[in-house]
């Protein structure tokens, strides 16, 4: 037979739990925000371009800039190999 757990409920909470006020149930009821919220996350991000979007737009050039120090820096050590010269002369 299994054992239950016994566990101990704070009744002073549970009542205060019961008795929500009106204004705290109002307090949370913000349809505006919710509805544009809803309408923000349904709007596919292709819709609206990169650059108008603040966050991407910083994300991109994040990237474009590190891609272009990494370019810059992998050119600069990388030292040149002189190819031995050519001995053009003809000797016959």
């Amino acid at each position: 037979m299994p054992k239950f757990k016994k566990y101990k409920l704070d009744k002073e909470k549970l009542e205060k739990l019961k008795r929500l006020r009106e204004q705290d149930i109002n307090r949370h009821k913000d349809f505006g925000n919710l509805l544009f919220d809803h309408r923000k996350a349904m709007r596919p991000m292709y819709k609206k371009p990169l650059y108008k979007d603040p966050k991407t737009f910083l994300a991109l050039l994040l990237i474009l800039l590190i891609l272009y120090l990494l370019m810059y820096f992998s050119d600069k050590e990388k030292p040149e190999q002189q190819k031995p010269p050519v001995d053009t002369t003809i000797t016959e």
